[in-house]
């Protein structure tokens, strides 16, 4: 089974090939992986594909919550993981 660090910057430490420095990359949880550790020291490039600034804004469309926008993300996220489970069956 696959693991992936809750501290992407601690796997990447312990690698020999590590300067100090990394970046991220993707569309992880609509970029909300890459904003929530853009932060920290080590991390010196974000590279979001699929993101927001804010993530109110759509969630709470009109002042009202939005139960399409947010059962539409999830529908999407559910679909990227069941793809990568295809390409991967180890994968959790």
């Amino acid at each position: 089974m696959a693991t992936q660090s809750a501290y992407p910057p601690s796997t990447a430490q312990s690698q020999p090939w590590f300067t100090g420095v990394m970046g991220m990359f993707g569309p992880s949880y609509v970029g909300y992986t890459q904003w929530a550790i853009a932060d920290v020291p080590e991390i010196g490039a974000l590279a979001t594909v699929v993101t927001a600034s804010s993530f109110h804004d759509p969630i709470y469309a009109g002042d009202s919550f939005s139960l399409w926008y947010v059962l539409g993300v999830g529908l999407v996220l559910g679909a990227m993981g069941v793809a990568a489970h295809r390409k991967d069956p180890e994968a959790a």
